[in-house]
């Protein structure tokens, strides 16, 4: 009966923040294979975006998603209310300044180097030693730099894997899937892993003043679909075969 009562206070608070709430807006930037601008319908497209789309179909709310550089989306989305961010790395140091909605993934950030200079890492002071290339405002680019390892970032991740290539960096970081998709679609194969800094959860990050209500249903429209299997079949559309959809747990 309690969990009836409580069902039935929540549409309410839902009607009532429909009736009179801005559109939600979200904010990513070109990530494949989690979003980017689908070349044939000019539509922004991605495994994320599926899954940001199908949660906010079973809840009915008005939103629009925008396509904007990383480090723009973010400061927006920390400063404006009705804002959300995908996807994002639920970081230490990000976890306070957001309300999230996890996982949609879970990322391991890695350093690559190419096939022609391949490196391997014994441990993380040894980085110092190196040139490495980032995107600015990325997740892997923040723990290097935490951990006082110096960076040099530009603007769109596929330049790290142009300058890596072209020997102006000795290491590309970046998230493993990100990577390994930019060099597959730029018919890259020379790629070497050579560490493994990290793994977290990434998902939805919205302002801290988003309608708490709205980020607690989206929470629960994402359990469902994992218990539906529809996060299993996206992932089968985006990455076959690789068998890293992340574990869901309430």
């Amino acid at each position: 009966m309690k969990r009836l009562f409580n069902l039935i206070f929540l549409l309410t608070l839902l009607l009532s923040f429909q009736a009179k709430a801005e559109k939600i807006i979200f904010y990513t930037e070109n990530y494949p294979p989690y979003s980017f601008v689908n070349e044939q319908t000019n539509q922004i497209d991605g495994l994320s975006t599926e899954i940001v789309r199908e949660i906010m179909h079973r809840l009915d709310i008005d939103y629009q998603i925008k396509m904007a550089p990383w480090k723009r989306g973010y400061e927006i989305t920390l400063a404006q209310k009705n804002t959300c961010l995908y996807t994002t790395g639920k970081t230490a140091a990000r976890t306070n300044l957001f309300q999230w909605i996890t996982p949609f993934s879970n990322t391991s950030l890695v350093l690559f180097s190419s096939k022609k200079k391949t490196l391997d890492i014994p441990s993380i002071s040894h980085l110092k030693n190196y040139r490495i290339g980032g995107y600015l405002g990325d997740a892997t680019v923040d723990f290097l730099v935490q951990k006082g390892i110096s960076v040099e970032t530009v603007n769109h991740d596929i330049l790290n894997l142009k300058k890596l290539m072209n020997g102006r960096i000795d290491l590309w970081a970046t998230g493993e899937v990100t990577g390994l998709t930019l060099a597959q679609k730029n018919n890259v194969k020379a790629l070497h892993k050579a560490y493994v800094l990290t793994s977290m959860d990434s998902g939805i990050a919205c302002n801290l003043n988003f309608p708490p209500i709205i980020a607690d249903l989206m929470q629960k429209k994402l359990g469902a679909l994992y218990k539906e299997g529809v996060i299993n079949a996206i992932y089968d559309k985006y990455l076959p075969k690789l068998n890293i959809v992340p574990v869901y747990s309430d």
